[in-house]
């Protein structure tokens, strides 16, 4: 099962994003759309959305055997999106959602390992679509590392 940590407080973006993987498990489903749509489905019912205040507690959840992407919001602190950046590996790679006005940390951020860098305001579906891909993404390195 893979999993996502959304580092934030006040809870916002878990919310959203368990709301999108909910409605991606049931959507109208055409025909044409059937095999896409089952890919989909299998991902959807694969994942759990956990909520973190501070990289300690991101951390402490992240698990030995597990895979997954970390959500950061840097609004609960650039120290704390900091250290989390320094800690975290390939196997949790980390997102970070952002206000408009910290554009010009953007290529910071991703130097120091941040997969990518979403500005406010963030459209629920399109950040759900970002892990979606970014978890395609962990699961292809951890079959890497099997082999």
């Amino acid at each position: 099962m893979a999993t996502i940590i959304v580092l934030e407080h006040p809870s916002r973006f878990r919310g959203e994003l368990e709301n999108e993987w909910a409605r991606s498990v049931n959507p109208s489903v055409d025909a044409n759309d059937r095999g896409q749509w089952e890919e989909k489905r299998e991902l959807s019912g694969e994942v759990q959305v956990r909520a973190a205040r501070n990289t300690a507690d991101v951390l402490e959840q992240i698990g030995a055997g597990e895979k997954g992407l970390v959500v950061a919001n840097l609004d609960v602190g650039h120290l704390e999106v900091l250290r989390l950046l320094e800690r975290t590996d390939r196997r949790w790679p980390v997102l970070v959602v952002a206000p408009s006005e910290a554009s010009a940390l953007e290529w910071s951020l991703r130097e120091l390992g941040a997969l990518a860098v979403v500005f406010e305001p963030v459209n629920p579906s399109y950040l759900a679509a970002l892990c979606r891909r970014a978890l395609e993404g962990v699961a292809e390195t951890e079959s890497e590392i099997i082999r």
